[in-house]
């Protein structure tokens, strides 16, 4: 249902419930492009690629802003809490999340510690705008890890700092109606 946390690859609703993350690492964004029958066209599509820019056009004597045909996504490495365990998972925020990714990244930023070493209480709120009502989030500081996650947390920083990790969106299932974003 809207406003669920749902894992793509093990197909588990968390719920509408927060959920508090640790950020192993910020992987950066990246650029994507859809078809209309929401498949994917092509990945990591270069930011000076023209597709990621907006266009004007002249439409009835005014001008009109074209969004970019590629989407943009701001991508975490995240350990979830769940209790004792400590799942693993990707963070991917597009569109109107956008401003939200940039919230995060100063919390993580301003507070001149591993970004880590804080735990991020992430939050399903109704958001509304002129095209329509949906799910978005909001982040907020929820104190200290406990030694073992930040321990956990931060030998998972350490075995990914070398690699590099490509963020994939997941195709529906057939007869899916999901966004694979």
């Amino acid at each position: 249902d809207e406003g669920e946390l749902f894992n793509s690859v093990t197909r588990e609703n968390y719920g509408s419930k927060p959920i508090e993350l640790l950020i192993v690492n910020v992987l950066g964004h990246r650029n994507a492009q859809f078809g209309d029958d929401r498949k994917l066209i092509e990945a990591n599509i270069p930011d000076t690629d023209p597709r990621c820019s907006f266009t004007e056009l002249i439409k009835d004597g005014k001008r009109v802003s074209i969004k970019p045909v590629a989407t943009t996504f701001h991508d975490y490495l995240v350990l979830a809490l769940f209790g004792d365990e400590l799942m693993p998972m990707t963070l991917s925020l597009k569109a109107t999340q956008i401003k939200k990714a940039v919230q995060l990244n100063s919390m993580i930023k301003f507070a001149k510690l591993p970004s880590f070493a804080q735990k991020i209480r992430a939050t399903p709120v109704a958001e509304t705008r002129p095209k329509g009502n949906f799910y978005g989030w909001r982040f907020d500081l929820a104190g200290w890890p406990t030694e073992a996650q930040f321990q956990a947390a931060s030998d998972s920083f350490e075995s990914m700092k070398t690699k590099t990790i490509e963020v994939q969106d997941a195709e529906p299932e057939p007869g899916d109606d999901a966004i694979p974003f």
